[in-house]
């Protein structure tokens, strides 16, 4: 029914620890008068598209780079695939395959949603229930997703109304088999950038290779010969797991019951809580197609569950004295999290690969088994707000919360109560009310609003945000135009954070970090009619600034962003977060002339990247390392935009973020030679520097690695990630109420759905919305186009 996110601290303070990471309140829809029957169908298709194969290699294009490199190294050799050196071009194998290994991996996925609900109400009733249905296929093959939910509330009024109960419960079911995109084997890293095109995905002959012989319609793979890199067959490993699967079964819900005890004074009581439990089984097949394979087949089966619970209790008050309005709240709650026990078994040894023979009593030998078992401590709170209004002109209201934990701190199993008091206050002017503003006819709504708070996290042995927010809300020219705009500044302390000291592998955790974050939120709308046509649009816009204002004693920065030559963001003080760090490249090396005269680099050759000498010492060190860029945008803008025509309704929402930098660490595969045997670009083969090409910002095609190419992180990863997207785009008609009503139907709307129609932006990477704070792209899951196809039908 409704979503309110709470910025301010003020709204946010009187959830205490439970409000560290932000307050979303969610309202649940609940049944009107009469009785209301509704149901929505969609579907529709995601299109892969092309992902990044445009710029990466066929399999010719791959050998005539080797011949490049050949050339531009001065070497010589006999090439185990292509042949000697010597040749003027090489000579492709006749088992040889030109794989798009996007394409194969990928393919058009579907979805289907269900929706039912029943609802309705009397004088002391209201119920509302619903059912769902999702399935949806996974982008890459062999992955999907089914979810079931049920949904009921409901809510009865006794004795006068004096007395209501009710109660919200959603039982779901979800069956998945995906993939991990943690790490560089996920198959949008392992497939288009990390294997050779020349890889055939079936073999279509007989060919004795490295690991063995290969048959035909046996898996390709880099056993086939040497020098084919160590990727794994991605098609092959998502056929290979298309048996796995994780089931999830979850219940939430809650019952209340009100007291009203005397006018204005009610008691107010609700208890509710998770429980969810999860099964799957995991089995890796033995492999023969790879230059490194796994040997055996192994199995994991696994199981868990987890519980929460919520007690909440309060006293309300609230009454009227002439222009004075108050309103008083007071509870206790008891929050318990946490409580979860997990399984696992591991056996390897399984002589068939048959899917009946999947057990952990089939196999050989058990290499694992474990559980682990979590014990949920009380967080027990008091809190206490009031709200004061004079007149609707006035308004300030204060929450207090006082949290305690008690909890156990292992090895030495000695109880801890952790204790901690919250507070806000914040305050409000509704100038539309004064008098001297009312005669000001194209001033509907004017209020200006403050607040100041904390807030903290137990669970991390409190941390803790102080807030403040200033800003204001209007309406003017007869509520045409909206004007929402909030000031705020958080700022985050006793952060608790693993540090390793530099120059040591010690990890340390402390309770000492602290972070400052400022910006501004703006929101301005404009809706209007004119006869049968009705415009309504919505611009947001977000900037903020973040600062790392402390770490630890004697540490000013610590690392992340782990890759295979170090990591890529440095945390300091004064800076922003999660900056990228690393040597600035200000060009190539023209000639050995240039080198000569340049600040000495290790590595250094016509055609490889030269870095500033930012310390003036007249030699490249660690020390010419700096700030290279930053992830976080100069501001994101999203604009909404609404119209209806009779019975035709149009709408379209685009996302803007600007000036934020990405890392795109697959040019670290793809643009180097030597970044392992795999995928590489075609700007390595047709725009990188060679004697005839000295303009070229793309280094040498070289089979050296050194200081010089990849084996230090630069500027030259780090791209402009600034986007500009169309994220839905939406045509609705409305059938003829009159028509409908014949067949005992209230209404019935189709709509047709476009999203991520298109995408402005100049990075070369697959999909500049990450999905990461961070800013790295190691091969992210892409934001693919989709049409759907939706149908809402309401019954009498």
């Amino acid at each position: 029914e409704r979503v309110v996110v709470l910025k301010d601290a003020g709204a946010q303070a009187i959830y205490g620890a439970r409000a560290f990471y932000g307050v979303i309140e969610i309202t649940t829809k609940k049944g009107g008068p009469g009785l209301h029957v509704k149901y929505d169908y969609l579907t529709g298709v995601h299109l892969p598209g092309k992902g990044p194969t445009g710029d990466l290699l066929d399999a010719k294009e791959y050998a005539d780079l080797q011949w490049l490199i050949y050339r531009n190294d001065e070497y010589e050799e006999y090439h185990p695939i292509y042949g000697s050196s010597s040749e003027q071009a090489p000579t492709m194998p006749l088992w040889a395959g030109n794989t798009d290994w996007y394409s194969e991996m990928t393919r058009k996925a579907t979805v289907a949603i269900h929706q039912f609900s029943l609802s309705g109400s009397s004088d002391h009733t209201a119920y509302m229930g619903s059912f769902g249905y999702h399935n949806e296929d996974g982008l890459l093959i062999h992955t999907y997703s089914k979810k079931y939910h049920l949904r009921f509330n409901s809510e009865a009024t006794f004795l006068d109304d004096r007395l209501t109960l009710g109660e919200n419960f959603t039982v779901s079911y979800r069956r998945k088999n995906d993939v991990l995109m943690s790490d560089e084997n996920n198959p949008f890293l392992m497939g288009p950038y990390r294997s050779q095109s020349i890889i055939p995905v079936y073999m279509k002959q007989e060919v004795t290779g490295i690991s063995g012989t290969f048959h035909e319609g046996d898996f390709g793979g880099t056993g086939i010969m040497s020098r084919m890199g160590n990727s794994s067959n991605v098609v092959a490993d998502l056929i290979r797991n298309r048996h796995d699967y994780d089931n999830h079964m979850g219940f939430f819900g809650n019952a209340w019951l009100t007291v009203r005890l005397v006018k204005g004074l009610s008691f107010h009581s609700k208890y509710g809580g998770t429980y969810s439990t999860s099964y799957g089984i995991d089995y890796t097949q033995a492999t023969y197609e790879r230059a490194e394979n796994q040997n055996t087949s192994y199995f994991m089966e696994y199981s868990g569950f987890i519980h929460t619970s919520l007690w909440t209790n309060t006293i309300n008050y609230n009454a009227k004295y002439g222009s004075h309005t108050i309103d008083l709240v007071a509870g206790k709650e008891t929050v318990k999290t946490g409580m979860s026990r997990n399984l696992y078994g591991l056996r390897l040894g399984y002589y068939t690969d048959d899917i009946s023979f999947r057990t952990l009593s089939n196999g050989n030998t058990i290499i694992g088994a474990g559980s682990n078992y979590a014990k949920m401590f009380p967080l027990n709170s008091l809190f206490a707000g009031v709200n004061y209004n004079l007149n609707n002109k006035y308004i300030i209201t204060i929450n207090i919360r006082k949290d305690k934990l008690k909890t156990i701190f292992t090895p030495s199993q000695t109880r801890r109560d952790l204790k901690e008091l919250y507070s806000s206050f914040s305050a409000a002017w509704k100038v539309g009310n004064e008098d001297f503003v009312k005669n000001i006819k194209w001033i509907n709504d004017l209020t200006f609003r403050g607040s100041y708070g904390k807030t903290g996290n137990v669970y991390a042995n409190w941390e803790y945000i102080k807030m403040l927010n200033l800003g204001f809300d209007g309406s003017i020219f007869n509520n045409h135009i909206t004007v929402n705009f909030d000031w705020f500044t958080k700022e985050s302390l006793d952060l608790l954070m693993a540090v390793e000291y530099p120059g040591s592998s010690q990890v340390v955790y402390l309770n000492s970090g602290s972070a400052k974050n400022s910006g501004i939120d703006f929101r301005i709308g404009y809706r209007n009619n004119w006869n049968s046509v009705g415009f309504n649009s919505n611009l947001t816009f977000t900037a903020y600034k973040n600062e790392i204002a402390g770490i630890a004693r004697d540490i000013r920065f610590f690392d992340t962003g782990e890759t295979r030559i170090g990591d890529v963001s440095r945390n300091q003080i004064g800076h922003p977060v999660s900056e990228f760090f690393g040597y600035t490249v200000t060009g190539l090396f023209q000639d050995y002339q240039e080198i000569a005269e340049a600040p000495s680099q290790s590595g250094a050759q016509p055609g490889f990247l030269r870095f500033a000498n930012l310390d003036s010492d007249n030699e490249i060190t660690a020390d010419d390392r700096s700030v290279i860029g930053n992830p976080h945008p100069d501001f994101t803008a999203g604009l909404d935009l609404a119209l209806t025509w009779r019975r035709f309704d149009l709408s379209a929402f685009f996302y803007l973020s600007k000036g934020n930098d990405i890392f795109n660490w697959t040019r670290w595969w793809t643009d180097f030679w030597p970044s392992f045997q795999g995928q590489k670009s075609k700007r390595l083969l047709y725009e990188s520097w060679t004697e005839d090409n000295k303009d070229a910002t793309v280094p040498k095609a070289s089979g050296l690695s050194n200081f010089s190419t990849n084996t230090q992180l630069s500027s030259y990863f780090v791209e402009d990630g600034s986007y500009l997207r169309l994220k839905s785009l939406q045509l609705g008609y409305q059938l003829n109420e009159e028509l409908l009503r014949k067949v005992h139907l209230s209404s019935v709307r189709i709509y047709l759905q476009a999203m991520n129609l298109f995408t402005l932006t100049n990075y070369t990477g697959m999909d500049p919305e990450i999905g990461s704070i961070t800013g790295i792209d190691y091969g992210s899951y892409p934001n693919v186009r989709q049409f759907l196809f939706g149908l809402q039908v309401g019954i009498n």
